[in-house]
Formats: structure tokens, C-alpha cells, sequence
């Protein structure tokens, strides 16, 4: 037998899939409001029953002549309306106390089917037993049996009822029930003749199976058809909430098993040589089917033609064989079925979509339409998946390299600073005049070229991976105080007022992080904050919890940022006109912060007007909250 294989992807544990709520009871119908809602339909027209009943007795008893008896058929209306008082109020409770449960379900059905039952017996008795004109409700009430149960227990009420109904008809007959005999209606005494008693019996049987199977067949095409409804609702919003590969293509499989009912499916892509279809995911299949290799497009296979014509094909194992490329296993899987389509693409196919299942001729048509609207709805994730991949892996790929360079850049840079700073110490000589000012220019503009790879160098670090240090729980207000006590001599040289105000718990409260990035992160912010501030300027530091996260921000009444440019504030390599006219700098400070911000789970927001001063604020998650 085929094994389902963990959530669709290969390698993982095996389970059984979760059907849909639909296959836990027989509720085609608004399938995805339970029950309850479902139900609500028989509660009003069971009001309307109530009444109609009532009514109908009075109307009875002033125009038949030889009416039936009025007193038990109002205590049967009164019941009616008694019995689906107390069943609304039970759905009531159940929807606001959200209790609905699969136990919930099925006793709720089959309470209303069995009072309803107890209820149409009393009406046909004392309304003329199988002279009544009331009995094509036996018809109508295996309907709803239907509707509201499983089918092997709807069956089992249908019978039930037929042997009711048989039991009323002898009990009469033989006089163990009296009968009462509506004149008006029937003339003569038929309901004392045995031949009358089993034709009717035998029309009321048949009449009630072949509603029993017409409603089955009817509810499961609703059924059916709903569930690709939501299969393809469900399948949309699986592919559209990720851009991640594997997951698109395990959340594809996973509904598209579910919804047909198939005992497998797998997804294979197209390889960059076009010559294989390489396996992608799976849901449903084992490890030894899965290892089977790729498959070849070669001609007489049936992937080839499938590839080739974009028609949909149905393999029957045992029949179709030799289109098989791996006949023995798919043997070996149990798989009786298979049905092929195409993944299409915008430019050229990107693979396969297959379906298995373990019955023989299990597929139809339909299904055949339908799994190529489900995989034209997953061809275009799918494809944005693969260009998503494709740019974070040439994102890493550029980070790498620009690591690799401005690592081979450090070492000269150095030995250049060295060397001119032996210069401008009179290691080589005295300097003179123009001597001495073209030294300095030059030893200028190599911190600032230092500066810059140790910025592309810090960022590439974290965009390609190449971190060590693990995050791990960290007390915020502590690092920031180290982070303080580097930037405090700068403030004190332009004697600036640099403040932290920080709650006694502040040093507490832990976030996940990496020391060294979360020393980055202060320093540079509030390096930023005293370098831009004149002297004699303002720089605070508040901590405050709010809700599950930890505040801190950094606010300065330096010379703020123009509005123009707070959009650009986290591009690579910007500056704001005013900073690069005050100070030196790379563009990059802010990027790196950002980035280490996002990392640890957080959020970087800035306020600024020009001329006043900018307020920074990192927000990032308290652990444990």
C-alpha cells in the first residue's frame, strides 16, 4: 500500500493526511460553516412545519367530512414546535460558546432526524396510517436523513423507517393499532387488505432508496464540486503566502491530495538542460518511490507526450505499462492510477503534476480539468518562488564577492596608513609645506577608503551568511550602557549633554540578539546623534516596554534631516546633503543598522525635521514574551 510521506516534502516523517471537515459528516452543503450553520435551514422550515400542522387540522376538521382526530395531531404540531425550540437554543449555545465539535455534530443530526421521525409516525397514524395523504413526507425526511448523516447511517434510517412503516401497516392491519379511516380520502376499508398494505410498502421502499441514492448522488457532486471550490481557494492562498520553493510546492500537493481523494501527488521541474524532470515534492509517496531516479524525456514515455502535447493523460498500470519508465515501482508502490499534467510557464513548461491513486480507473475527466486549473494556479508561484530564489542567491552571491574583495583591499589600505602615518611622524625626514599638506590629504582620504571596507565587509558578513556569533538572550540596557560609555568622550569634547534614561527593570529586559550586532546597532545610532549635533547639543536615550517589545530611542536636537530624504535614509551609499557637507562618512552606517534591526526580529522607525534634530526608535522583541 502507498504511505503518505510527512507534510509533502521528501525526507520527513510519515502520517496520514487531515481530510477536509466535509468528509467528517455528510454536509455538502456549506461545508465550511459546520453544522451548525448548515442546520439552520431544517430549524426554520421546521418551524414552518409546526405550524403548517396546526393549521392543516383545522382545516381538516372544516371541510372532511370524517376528519381525523384533532386532539392528538395538535399535540403533535405543539411537540414539533417544542422540540425545535429546545434544538434552537442547543445551536444557539454551541455558537456562542464556539463548542462545536465532530461529537457535537453528529449528535445534533441525528437528534433532529430521530424527533422528526418519532414526530412523521404519530401524523401518519392518526392521519390514516397507509391511507395517509401525509405519506410522501417519508420521502422528503430521507432526504434530509441523507443530507444530515453519514451515508452508511442514512442508509440504516431509511431502512429503519421502511420497517417503521411496515410496522405501522401490520399493527393496523391485525388490529393491534386501531385504524382510523379518512373516508373522504380512500373509500372503503384498503388499509385491512394485505395486497394493498405490500404494494404500498413496497412503492414506499423504493421510492425512499431511490431518493436515498438520488440525494447521495446529488449531495456528492455538490460536495465534490465545493471542495475543488475551496481546494482552489485554499491553494491560492498557500502559494500566495510564501515566496519559499519547497514550501509552495509541499502546500500544493498537500491540498491537491486532499481534495481529489488521490492516495499521492508529486510535482517534478523541468532541469536547466530540458532533457529530465527532476522530483521537486511530494505528498502521499514513499522514500523507495521517491528514490527512483528522474524522469527521462524520451520518446514512448508518457511524460514526453505529456510535455510535448500539454494534454492531460490518464496510465492504468497494469495496461499502459510500457509508457512507464519505472513500471516495477510504481507496481511495488500499489499505484493503480496515475493522472499526468503539465506545469505551464510563461516562456516553456516548467514540469509535472501527477496524481496517484491505488483503486483502478480512478480518474476521471473532471478531475483531469481540474488538476490543470490547480496546476495553472500554482505554474505562476511557482515560478515566482524560483526568481525569488534565484535573486537571493545571486543577493549572496554578490555579498560573497564583495566580501572577498574588500577583505584583499584591507591589507594594502593598511600597510598604506602605516606607512604614511610613519611619514607624518618624521620617521623619513622633516615634511614641509606642500609636502605635509598633500601626506595628510592622502591619509585622509585612506581612513576614509579603511572606513568604507569595513562597512562593505561588516555587510556583506550578514547578508551572505557568514556570521559566527549565534543570537542569544541579551539585557538590553546593559549593552546599551557599554555602547554609551565608548560614544561619552566624543559628547564630552564637544560638550554635549548625553543622558540615558533608563527604569530599573531596563537592564532586564532581554531580546535575542548578538552582542557585537547590538553594539553596532548604539553605537552607531548614537554616534550618529553626538556627531551630528553641534556643540553644546542635546542627546537622550529612553528604554520603555511596550506591550512585548523593548523601546529604545535615540533623540538629538543636531541638524535633523531634510524630508526629501528620509525615504533614501536606508539605500546603500546615501547621505542626506546636509551630513555629507558636515561630516565624513560611507552611506552605509544606516544600512548595516537596518539590517542587524530586521536580523534580530525588530523595527527601526525615524523622525526627523530639518534644523531641530532626528529621533530614532528600535523596537525589538522581549524573550519570553
Amino acid at each position: 500500500m502507498i504511505r503518505r510521506t510527512g507534510d509533502g516534502l521528501q525526507g520527513r516523517g510519515t502520517t496520514e493526511p487531515q481530510r477536509h471537515q466535509g468528509d467528517e459528516t455528510w454536509l455538502p452543503l456549506i461545508r465550511s460553516r459546520g453544522a451548525v450553520g448548515s442546520g439552520r435551514w431544517l430549524l426554520r422550515l421546521r418551524w414552518f412545519a409546526g405550524g403548517a400542522i396546526l393549521l392543516g387540522t383545522g382545516l381538516a376538521k372544516a371541510v372532511l367530512p370524517g376528519h381525523p382526530p384533532t386532539r392528538p395531531l395538535i399535540l403533535a404540531g405543539v411537540a414539533v414546535l417544542g422540540y425545535n425550540l429546545l434544538l434552537s437554543r442547543w445551536v444557539r449555545h454551541i455558537e456562542e460558546t464556539a463548542s462545536e465539535t465532530k461529537g457535537t455534530r453528529v449528535w445534533l443530526s441525528r437528534a433532529q432526524v430521530g424527533l422528526d421521525w418519532s414526530a412523521m409516525m404519530v401524523l401518519l397514524h392518526y392521519s390514516g396510517g397507509l391511507e395517509s395523504p401525509l405519506l410522501f413526507l417519508f420521502v422528503f425526511h430521507v432526504a434530509i436523513a441523507t443530507l444530515l448523516l453519514d451515508r452508511p447511517e442514512a442508509l440504516a434510517f431509511s431502512l429503519v423507517a421502511v420497517a417503521l412503516l411496515a410496522a405501522l401497516g401490520a399493527s393496523e392491519a391485525l388490529g393491534v393499532l386501531s385504524h382510523l379511516h379518512i373516508a373522504a380520502y380512500v373509500p372503503g376499508a384498503a388499509a385491512s387488505r394485505p395486497m394493498f398494505v405490500a404494494v404500498v410498502l413496497a412503492a414506499l421502499a423504493v421510492s425512499g432508496l431511490a431518493g436515498h441514492y438520488l440525494t447521495v448522488a446529488v449531495a456528492s457532486s455538490v460536495r465534490r464540486s465545493e471542495d475543488q471550490l475551496a481546494a482552489l481557494f485554499l491553494a491560492s492562498q498557500a502559494v500566495t503566502s510564501t515566496l519559499d520553493l519547497p514550501e509552495v510546492l509541499a502546500r500544493l500537493m498537500r491540498e491537491t491530495v486532499e481534495v481529489m481523494g488521490a492516495s499521492g501527488a508529486s510535482i517534478g521541474l523541468l532541469d536547466p538542460t530540458g532533457t529530465q524532470i527532476e522530483a521537486a515534492a511530494s505528498y502521499g509517496l514513499s522514500e523507495r518511490y521517491l528514490a527512483k531516479g528522474p524522469l527521462l524525456l524520451l520518446p514512448g514515455y508518457v511524460v514526453t507526450d505529456v510535455m510535448t502535447s500539454g494534454e492531460p493523460a490518464f496510465i492504468h498500470t497494469d495496461e499502459d505499462r510500457d509508457r512507464l519508465q519505472y513500471p516495477d515501482v510504481v507496481k511495488a508502490e500499489g499505484i493503480n492510477t496515475i493522472l499526468f499534467v503539465r506545469l505551464p510557464g510563461k516562456t516553456r513548461p516548467l514540469g509535472l503534476m501527477r496524481v496517484y491513486s491505488d483503486k483502478p480507473h480512478a480518474f476521471t475527466h473532471e478531475d483531469a480539468r481540474f488538476l490543470a486549473t490547480i496546476a495553472a494556479q500554482g505554474a505562476g508561484a511557482i515560478e515566482n518562488a524560483l526568481a525569488f530564489q534565484a535573486l537571493r542567491q545571486l543577493d549572496a552571491e554578490k555579498s560573497k564577492f564583495v566580501r572577498l574583495v574588500t577583505h584583499e583591499l584591507r591589507s594594502p589600505v593598511g600597510y598604506a596608513q602605516t606607512t604614511l602615518g610613519m611619514l607624518l611622524g618624521g620617521y623619513a625626514g622633516e615634511l614641509r609645506g606642500r609636502q605635509l599638506e598633500f601626506i595628510r590629504l592622502v591619509e585622509r582620504r585612506l581612513r576614509t577608503l579603511h572606513l568604507l571596507i569595513d562597512d562593505l565587509l561588516e555587510l556583506a558578513a550578514g547578508r551572505s551568511g557568514l556570521e559566527v556569533e549565534e543570537p542569544r538572550p541579551l539585557a538590553a540596557g546593559w549593552v546599551l550602557k557599554q555602547a554609551i560609555g565608548q560614544i561619552e568622550p566624543q559628547a564630552v569634547e564637544k560638550r554635549q549633554e548625553l543622558t540615558l534614561s533608563c527604569g530599573p527593570s531596563c537592564e532586564r529586559l532581554e531580546v535575542l540578539a548578538t552582542p557585537t550586532g547590538m553594539m553596532r546597532i548604539f553605537t552607531n545610532l548614537i554616534g550618529n546623534a553626538v556627531k551630528y549635533t553641534p556643540k553644546h547639543g542635546k542627546v537622550t536615550v529612553t528604554v520603555s516596554r511596550s506591550a512585548h517589545q523593548v523601546a529604545i530611542e535615540i533623540r538629538d536636537t543636531g541638524i535633523g534631516i531634510p524630508e526629501a530624504s528620509l525615504p533614501k535614509l536606508f539605500t546603500e551609499f546615501f547621505r542626506a546633503p546636509n551630513a555629507r557637507a558636515a561630516e565624513a562618512g560611507t552611506g552605509l552606517g544606516l544600512v548595516i543598522v537596518k539590517d542587524m534591526v530586521d536580523r534580530f526580529g525588530g523595527t527601526l522607525s525615524v523622525r526627523s525635521t530639518e534644523g531641530q534634530g532626528t529621533t530614532f526608535t528600535i523596537c525589538l522583541p522581549i524573550v519570553g514574551t
